[in-house]
């Protein structure tokens, strides 16, 4: 439960470093209040995908090539559902 939490929280960070680095400025709080429907649209298909790949299942002692292909699975699905959550075009 603790790394799912984590995951949970990671995909927020991320997202804000993400438009953080879009527009170029250190804090986006305006941006972000435009587009709060993406952050919890995002945790929840976050959370659907990262339960979907079992990733809070993933020891890191036994990292095989299936592993890493469920990471960067996950990465992918988590980026197109980014992008196509995207309101801001």
């Amino acid at each position: 439960m603790l790394i799912f939490t984590m995951d949970m929280l990671l995909i927020g960070i991320c997202l804000f470093a993400a438009f953080a680095l879009r527009y170029g400025v250190l804090f986006p709080v305006s941006i972000l209040l435009d587009n709060w429907i993406q952050f919890v649209s995002m945790s929840v298909v976050g959370s659907v995908v990262i339960n979907t790949m079992r990733l809070p299942r993933i020891k890191l002692h036994a990292m095989e090539n299936g592993v890493i292909l469920r990471l960067g699975a996950t990465a992918v699905i988590l980026s197109l559902s980014a992008m196509s959550v995207d309101l801001q075009s």
